[in-house]
């Protein structure tokens, strides 16, 4: 059964080791020839009043096959140029996911009550 809404236990890697895997498998150049498709899953406005226009774009990677490869935070500007992208996660070529911790997931971390002690 499916359940919406829900994440999936993906594991926690660090921000420069996904970056070494996304980079050694040559996902940007791969995606910039159009080697995947491209399917927008959640768009945003920026929240900073600075940054008119600007967009915070999900986009979920899929192979030629439909299998999903990856997701990217793309920042873009009012013109619809990119501004910056940022890797969430990527599938690994045995299959398994791995990802970085999120600003919100930090946020909540941060803003969860610590146990007092007795």
């Amino acid at each position: 059964m499916l359940l919406m809404g829900r994440r999936l236990a993906i594991p926690v890697i660090p921000a420069d080791e996904l970056l070494r895997l996304w980079t050694e498998n040559r996902m940007a150049e791969k995606r910039a020839t159009g080697l995947f498709s491209e399917i927008v899953a959640y768009v945003t406005t920026a929240g900073d009043p600075t940054l008119p226009g600007v967009r915070s774009v999900i986009v979920k990677l899929l192979t030629q096959k439909g299998q999903h490869i990856g997701t990217v935070r793309d920042i873009k500007n009012a013109d619809g140029t990119l501004r910056e992208s940022h890797i969430h996660d990527y599938t690994l070529r045995d299959c398994s996911r791995v990802r970085v911790v999120q600003k919100q997931e930090l946020t909540r971390r941060l803003r969860r009550p610590r146990p007092t002690s007795r």
